[in-house]
């Protein structure tokens, strides 16, 4: 019987097989993964893009009334006349009164919510962009931020409630909650990003001797 390194030539061609299946079986696993997060993460995106999309209807509603085109708003919960007094709240009046404009708080947060959209629907249907990722985390976190200022907002300065702009502040944290996942990988690429530029100013002497 012919041998090969002192064992049966079927024994090393049976490992060989083997050893062959067992990649085959762990490449198509770790596909399988990869497909299962990947698909996980397109539907977490277009959820967001679905609630941008409400958010954005939301805010463009409310920027109506502050823009004059309507006479009421509609709420059911605490009112019109409270959800007018908080509308009518001018939280951009320094930033108006520098450029010489009239921009309220319901234009900005239509326009947010429709850049979150885009972006959630480009990053649902694309492989992985960073920079898209960046700017999407970065928008989504400011959105969140705001959300809960506007809270603020009514609860201490105002003293009035406004159902709609509280259901636009809570879409603003489910966005922020189903974006944890770009969070993270923006974070994870802006302090790689960061740390090779740290490193690229190290004269390359200081890098050898560290290293």
């Amino acid at each position: 019987m012919s041998q090969f390194n002192g064992f049966p030539e079927s024994w090393n061609h049976s490992c060989s097989v083997d050893r062959s299946a067992s990649k085959s079986s762990l490449t198509k696993r770790q596909l399988s993964h990869a497909s299962t997060v990947r698909a996980g993460t397109d539907t977490r995106l277009r959820w967001a893009a679905g609630l941008a999309l409400i958010g954005c209807i939301i805010s463009a509603y409310l920027a109506l009334f502050q823009y004059g085109a309507l006479s009421r708003v509609f709420d059911p919960v605490f009112g019109g006349a409270s959800s007018a007094r908080v509308l009518n709240y001018d939280l951009l009046r320094p930033v108006n009164r520098a450029i010489g404009l009239t921009i309220h708080d319901g234009l900005v947060g239509s326009l947010a919510y429709a850049l979150e959209g885009c972006l959630a629907l480009v990053l649902a249907r694309s492989t992985r962009n960073t920079p898209l990722t960046v700017v999407y985390a970065a928008t989504v976190v400011l959105a969140g931020l705001t959300g809960f200022a506007l809270v603020a907002l009514q609860a201490f300065a105002v003293g009035h409630w406004c159902a709609l702009c509280l259901l636009s502040a809570g879409i603003s944290e489910l966005i922020l909650i189903l974006s944890l996942g770009e969070l993270c990988a923006a974070w994870t690429a802006t302090k790689a990003f960061f740390g090779r530029a740290f490193v690229s100013r190290i004269p390359l002497r200081a890098r050898r001797h560290v290293a």
